[in-house]
C-alpha cells in the first residue's frame, strides 16, 4: 500500500514530534509516504505564516522542510518519496476541481496529492477537515476513480 500526504500531514511528519500519532505511525510501520513537490510549497508557506510557532520554531521547521524538499526533488531522502504529477493526474485534478463539496475549506493545493492518489490508488493521509475530505471523496464520480483516506486526529 502506498500513502501520499496532504500539506497538513506533511507538516506533522516533518515536525518529527515522537508523541504525534502520525509521526509515530510512519516511524513504527516504517512507511515512506509520498509527497508532491507542490505540497511542499504549501508546507513552506504554512511554516512562514503560522503564528502558533515562535520565530525559532519557524526557523528550525523551515530548515527541516528545505532539506526534505531537496531530498524529495533529488529523490534521495529516507523519509519521504516524491509523488509525480503527470498528465493523467492533471486530468483528474481538472475533474475534481469541479466538486463543490468541501471547496470552502479544502486547499486547492491539497487536491494535487488527491488527484495523484486517485490515479494510482494510493491512500491520502488527512487530519485537517476530516469530514470535508470524507464528503469530498464521496462526491468523486466513479469513472474518475475513488479516493481512499487514512485519517489522523489533529494534534
Amino acid at each position: 500500500m502506498a500513502y501520499i500526504l496532504t500539506s497538513w500531514a506533511a507538516s506533522r511528519v516533518l515536525s518529527g514530534h515522537p508523541d504525534d500519532d502520525l509521526t509515530h505511525w510512519v516511524t513504527k510501520a516504517k512507511v515512506r509516504p509520498m509527497i508532491a513537490i507542490a505540497t511542499m510549497g504549501s508546507v513552506l508557506h504554512g511554516i512562514a505564516t503560522d503564528t502558533r510557532y515562535s520565530a525559532n520554531q519557524r526557523s528550525r521547521m523551515s530548515l527541516v522542510a528545505q532539506e526534505a524538499l531537496r531530498d524529495i526533488h533529488e529523490d534521495t531522502g529516507d523519509r519521504l518519496l516524491r509523488a509525480e504529477f503527470d498528465i493523467r493526474a492533471a486530468e483528474i485534478l481538472a475533474e475534481i476541481l469541479n466538486i463543490e463539496e468541501g471547496q470552502d475549506v479544502l486547499s486547492e493545493l491539497d487536491l494535487i496529492p488527491a488527484a495523484i492518489a486517485i490515479q494510482h490508488n494510493h491512500t491520502l493521509i488527512v487530519g485537517h477537515e476530516i469530514e470535508a475530505w470524507e464528503n469530498f471523496a464521496g462526491e468523486i464520480a466513479p469513472e474518475t476513480g475513488s479516493l481512499t483516506l487514512m485519517t489522523f486526529a489533529p494534534s
